[in-house]
């Protein structure tokens, strides 16, 4: 029979603590408080799977101690129904100021993440197709040294046996102990490593600048969007209704017992203990941040990233500057767009974007000249589409060019006519998204 006691907590917390429902273990809360307390400060905390709070006031219990100086969030508690008390554990312990409260599923709450991580607690769905998931996913966030506990890795589930196998095979992951049923091991390297966003793998870059490029219609020679589709009105006709139950009553079937537990208690347990907190930093708050359109948010969070993160690179650091201009024509800050293109237009024309084939500078000049002509700056608009004419080595371009000489330039927001699959087909073969 294990200890019971926790050496962390009083006398007074211990007793509080055996209260809590869940089915953890004194010798493993033990771990998850020690390796909580080695993890990098610079870092974030996760749990995933919070049930009532057992190993989330551990956790944090560790951050209250050696982070004590820093009062903001840094530990995300995350689960799809919080038991009823969570809140109240957490104030017990006094841990409550420590952490953001996600009610999400797991990849949910992945979609808007955007901190480093440097330890992480996984406990939530031990389906084979779940678990490998989450770890997946969230190693993308996972710092170099970052410490992964993963619950119920005893051979029960073959989830979590799964991603034990994923992580060590792979070399991505050390051993760190195996205790009461968690294996807790600290990363080397992602499980994907071309996939990562701390630090930042090439991989991901390329599929940010290319959503930030698609969205921004930077890449359109006409600068169009293409047409987004209608929201569907399908509903469920009536003959179809029998199905829909039989449909709903098998995925009922193939739902973890802790999910239908879950379901069970979520009318007992009430909406208001519950805070729902938006991921650490996801939100800017700055003027400039709240006046960007929602279509536009997180393209604009995504470029103000890579500005950081571009790590002096001179290719990302003009590509991220191309796209902030785009921005500014998007914004109708057409003056902000040409102090940022006439910059780029002094570029060697050899220097190319990271996902296409295609001059920075020669690109940059196209948007140039479209921008004076939306100022009136019909003349110096002339003089730049002449010297692409001349100049371009880029065939569609200089057809751009010619278009742009004989009529002046007109920003239209969306081309009715073209698919979001349709975007960019003059410029498709020299896209490099597909090169090693």
């Amino acid at each position: 029979m294990e200890e019971t006691k926790l050496s962390f907590f009083s006398t007074e917390e211990n007793q509080a603590w055996q209260e809590i429902p869940g089915w953890l273990l004194p010798s493993t809360a033990e771990e998850l408080y020690r390796c909580a307390s080695l993890a990098n400060p610079n870092g974030f905390v996760v749990e995933i799977g919070s049930f009532s709070g057992k190993s989330t006031v551990c956790i944090a219990s560790a951050l209250k101690k050696n982070r004590h100086e820093n009062k903001m969030p840094q530990m995300a508690a995350i689960d799809i129904m919080f038991q009823p008390g969570f809140r109240d554990y957490l104030a017990l312990f006094g841990v409550s100021d420590y952490i953001n409260v996600i009610k999400k599923p797991s990849l949910a709450a992945a979609e808007k993440w955007n901190q480093p991580i440097s330890f992480i607690y996984i406990d939530g769905h031990h389906g084979k197709a779940h678990a490998y998931a989450d770890l997946m996913v969230w190693d993308t966030f996972i710092m170099p040294g970052g410490i992964v506990a993963l619950d119920d890795t005893a051979g029960f589930f073959l989830g979590p046996s799964l991603q034990v196998q994923a992580a060590i095979q792979t070399g991505a992951y050390d051993l760190i102990s195996d205790i009461g049923g968690v294996t807790f091991l600290k990363k080397k390297k992602a499980l994907l490593p071309f996939i990562s966003d701390f630090p930042l793998s090439e991989g991901s870059l390329r599929a940010y600048v290319d959503y930030v490029s698609a969205w921004l219609g930077a890449m359109d020679l006409a600068f169009e969007l293409p047409q987004l589709p209608p929201p569907s009105q399908n509903k469920i006709p009536p003959k179809q209704n029998k199905d829909f139950v039989k449909i709903i009553g098998r995925k009922v079937l193939d739902t973890s017992l802790r999910q239908i537990l879950h379901s069970i208690t979520k009318k007992k347990a009430s909406r208001k203990q519950i805070n729902q907190t938006q991921t650490p930093s996801s939100i800017d708050h700055t003027d400039e941040a709240l006046s960007i359109p929602n279509k536009l948010k997180k393209p604009y969070q995504i470029l103000k990233w890579l500005e950081v993160e571009h790590q002096n690179d001179e290719v990302i650091e003009n590509t991220v500057l191309y796209l902030n201009a785009c921005l500014e024509i998007r914004l109708n800050h057409i003056a902000n767009a040409i102090k940022k293109l006439e910059i780029l237009s002094e570029l060697d024309e050899s220097l190319k974007f990271i996902n296409y084939n295609i001059s920075i500078q020669q690109l940059s000049v196209l948007r140039l000249a479209q921008s004076h002509d939306l100022q009136g700056n019909r003349d110096i608009a002339k003089e730049k589409y002449q010297v692409l004419i001349k100049e371009s080595t880029v065939p569609e371009i200089r057809h751009q060019a010619e278009l742009g000489l004989s009529k002046s330039f007109q920003l239209s927001a969306t081309n009715r006519n073209k698919l979001l699959r349709e975007y960019n087909a003059e410029l498709r073969k020299y896209k490099t998204m597909y090169e090693v």
